[in-house]
């Protein structure tokens, strides 16, 4: 071998050809396979509130899915049930609230919390009975 590719039209080109088609398949696979990975393992490092069988939920990944690929998975579910919140509330959570880090969530979790517990102290439940004299 005089260390020179061989023209073209000779046995070996057409080989080389495949060859170099193989690799440049095979890259480019490589390249859309690891910015896949790259983006999932971001989606799983986010948070969002939202709503799981009519409870307020901390889910981690993000609110979408790829086909049937899920994004996002429930985290943390906690126990305020949707009907404690006042209206306004369970407006804002028709569609995910978006959170910066986990202790985000949590804190929007708190926040909402509160908002049950000042429905709660509203609620005719906890008012007197007039059969008390007051």
């Amino acid at each position: 071998d005089s260390g020179e590719p061989p023209e073209a039209g000779t046995p070996g080109a057409g080989r080389r050809r495949r060859v170099r088609w193989l690799i440049g398949t095979l890259v480019a696979l490589a390249v859309v396979v690891g910015a896949g990975a790259v983006a999932y393992r971001w989606s799983q490092q986010q948070y969002y509130v939202g709503t799981d069988d009519g409870f307020v939920t901390v889910y981690r990944g993000i609110p979408q899915d790829l086909g049937v690929v899920e994004l996002s998975r429930v985290h943390e579910r906690s126990d305020i049930q949707l009907d404690e919140l006042p209206p306004f509330a369970r407006q804002r959570l028709e569609e995910p609230i978006t959170a910066s880090s986990l202790k985000a969530a949590q804190e929007i979790v708190d926040q909402l919390a509160a908002e049950a517990g000042r429905n709660d102290a509203t609620s005719p439940e906890d008012e007197p009975d007039a059969g008390d004299g007051a």
